[in-house]
Formats: C-alpha cells, structure tokens, sequence
C-alpha cells in the first residue's frame, strides 16, 4: 500500500489486491469475495482511502486493464437470499473541469464505451457559467466483463470549478 494509506486497520487483508511494479493493482478477475475485499465477517464493506491521490490497476476479466486515478477504492457487501452480492466504488479526486474531462475520456476508452458522450459533457462545461451552483453530470454507458459490469459518471459544481468522477460496477 501507500504510505498515505488511512484504510481500516481492523480489517483482514485483501487477497485481491498486490503491488505489482510499484502500483496497488486489484485483481477482480476471480469470484468476488469478502476475503478478497478484506470485508471483515460482522462488516458490509471494505474501504480503502488515503489523502492523496494514487493511480490504481483493476484486472478485469478477459484479460482487460483499467488504470484509475482514486483517493477512495470501496467493495460493499449486500446479502440477498440467494447469497451475498457486492458491488465496487471507486472515487477520484476532485480536479479542475479540464482535467476531469480528460479522465472521463481515459476511463470510458479503456471501458470501450461510446466516447460521445463526453464530448457533448466538455461543450456542456464549457457553455456553463462559472456562477452557476447546479451540478452538471454525466454518466457513461456501462461495460461488461464477465460477470462484472462498470459504468462511469461524473458532476462539477461550476461555481467550485471542479468535479470528480466515481467508477461504479456490480457484479451479476
């Protein structure tokens, strides 16, 4: 982990997550699990989240790579009668509009989604006023990997000049 990591320290380690050539690189590749997660028995989610932000590699199944700039990285937990289900967060950090857009654009190519959408989102910002307190959002159309489907959205509160992303994903 990072030396900034401020990830529960009650939990049980992740067997999905590794450093490999010095990244924090998840490996979702396989069942999920709350051993995976590092999702401790009596806990509904495993949370890992520092100060500042850090690029982390997820491991897709078909031999997919998504490389994410986060502060947060979250598995959650829910139980259904048919068993337990899970489903990932991950949060960027806020950033200029600028930026934001360039990382929407890195996020949905390496999901091989339609692009479009976030070009229509940068004219948006663009057009906006600076003054204006309404959010703009945008949400990607989802991918799916396997059993894992991934979906990008984003808002930046204009006034703030600023905005993040959030990579959501479930698995069926």
């Amino acid at each position: 982990m990072t030396e900034n990591d401020t990830a529960r320290d009650d939990g049980p380690d992740p067997a999905a997550r590794s450093m490999v050539d010095g990244l924090e690189t998840w490996d979702l590749t396989q069942e999920p699990s709350a051993e995976a997660f590092g999702i401790a028995e009596d806990d509904r989610a495993g949370i890992y989240e520092t100060d500042e932000a850090r690029t982390v590699v997820l491991l897709l199944p078909g031999e997919e790579r998504l490389e994410v700039e986060t502060k947060a990285l979250s598995f959650e937990r829910t139980g259904t009668a048919s068993g337990e289900r899970f489903r990932l967060g991950v949060r960027g950090p806020t950033v200029p509009k600028d930026q934001l857009v360039e990382q929407l654009r890195s996020l949905t190519d390496q999901l091989g989604v339609d692009p479009a959408g976030v070009e229509d989102y940068a004219s948006e910002l663009a057009d906006v006023d600076d003054e204006q307190t309404e959010r703009v959002r945008y949400s990607s159309p989802s991918a799916t990997f396997d059993a894992l489907e991934l979906g990008v959205s984003a808002n930046v509160a204009p006034i703030a000049d600023g905005g993040r992303f959030v990579l959501g994903g479930v698995w069926r």
